[in-house]
C-alpha cells in the first residue's frame, strides 16, 4: 500500500485531481505501521491540497484523522480545533450521507463527550451509526477504524453492549483480512477494557448492520416478504430483525419503532 501510494505521489503532477487521494492512502500507510508523526505530516498536507484543489472528501477526512491522532496523545484542544473545520466541511459541501463523514461523526462524537456535551455527542453517535453500514471490507482499515472510534465513544458512556456490537462487527471485518498494521493490537486494547465492564440492557446503540438496514424500510407500506424481497432475505429473517429493532428501541409497533428512530437520528 505504502509503496504503490508512494509511486502515485512520485508520480503525479502536481495539480492532478487525484494527488490528494493519493496522499491521503500514503497517510493511512503510515498510520497503519505505528508511525503516527508521518501521518500527521501528511493528513495536514492532505488536508491543505484538499482544500486548495476542492477535493473536500479528503481535505474532511483528513482532518478528521489528524483529531484522532490528537486524542491519542491528550491534545484535545488541538482535536477540537480540527473537528470544527471538518465538520463546516461536511455541512457547507452537503456531505452529510457520505461513508466518510461516518468517521468524521464519531470522532466528534468521543470529543463532544469530552466536553461534557452529551445532547451533541448522541447526535454525532447516531449519524455515525446510521452511515456505518456504508462501511464494509472493501475499505477494511477504514470501516475498522471507524468502529473503533465508536466502540470508545460507547466505553466513555459506559455503554457495554453498544461497544461489543462494534467489536463484532470488527471481528468479522478482521477476519477476512487480518493482516491490518497497528489495527488488531488497538482492537486487543478494546477487547481488554470490555472484559472489565457488565454488559447492558441492549439499546439502540446495539442495532446491527442487517438491522440499521431493515429500519428505513419500516417506514414504508411494505410487508415483511416485500422487504425481503428488496433485501434478498427470508420472511422470517426480516421479521426476527424487526422483533430486534423493536427490544433495542423498547417499543412494541413498526409505527414506534419508526417515531423512536427519528427521536433519535436514525432515520
Amino acid at each position: 500500500m505504502r509503496e504503490d501510494a508512494e509511486l502515485a505521489v512520485r508520480t503525479l503532477a502536481p495539480g492532478s485531481f487525484n494527488r490528494p487521494n493519493a496522499a491521503l492512502q500514503l497517510a493511512f500507510a503510515h498510520w497503519l505501521a505505528g508511525e503516527l508523526d508521518e501521518a500527521d505530516d501528511v493528513f495536514a498536507e492532505v488536508a491543505e491540497q484538499g482544500l486548495a484543489m476542492g477535493t473536500l472528501e479528503a481535505a474532511a477526512l483528513a482532518l478528521a484523522e489528524r483529531a484522532a491522532i490528537a486524542i491519542e496523545r491528550g491534545a484535545w484542544v488541538q482535536a477540537e480545533e480540527l473537528l470544527t473545520r471538518a465538520l463546516q466541511i461536511v455541512g457547507r459541501s452537503r456531505m452529510e450521507e457520505y461513508p466518510i463523514s461516518a468517521f468524521v461523526y464519531a470522532v466528534a462524537g468521543r470529543d463532544a463527550l469530552r466536553r461534557g456535551a452529551a445532547e451533541r455527542a448522541q447526535e454525532f453517535l447516531a449519524r455515525a451509526q446510521r452511515l456505518r453500514l456504508l462501511l464494509t471490507y472493501a475499505t477494511p482499515y477504514f470501516s475498522i477504524q471507524t468502529r473503533l472510534e465508536l466502540a470508545r465513544a460507547y466505553l466513555t458512556l459506559a455503554d457495554a453492549g453498544g461497544a461489543w456490537t462494534m467489536l463484532r462487527e470488527i471481528e468479522s471485518l478482521l477476519r477476512r483480512q487480518p493482516d491490518l498494521g497497528r489495527l488488531p493490537a488497538l482492537v486487543e486494547e478494546l477487547r481488554a477494557s470490555l472484559k472489565t465492564m457488565r454488559a447492558n440492557a441492549p439499546g439502540a446503540s446495539t442495532l446491527t448492520t442487517a438491522e440499521l438496514r431493515l429500519l428505513p424500510y419500516l417506514a414504508t407500506h411494505l410487508s415483511f416478504p416485500e422487504m425481503g424481497d428488496r433485501l434478498y432475505l427470508s420472511r422470517h429473517t426480516v421479521k426476527s430483525h424487526a422483533m430486534a429493532i423493536y427490544r433495542k428501541l423498547n417499543v412494541t409497533s413498526r409505527n414506534d419503532a419508526v417515531e423512536r428512530a427519528r427521536e433519535l437520528g436514525l432515520q
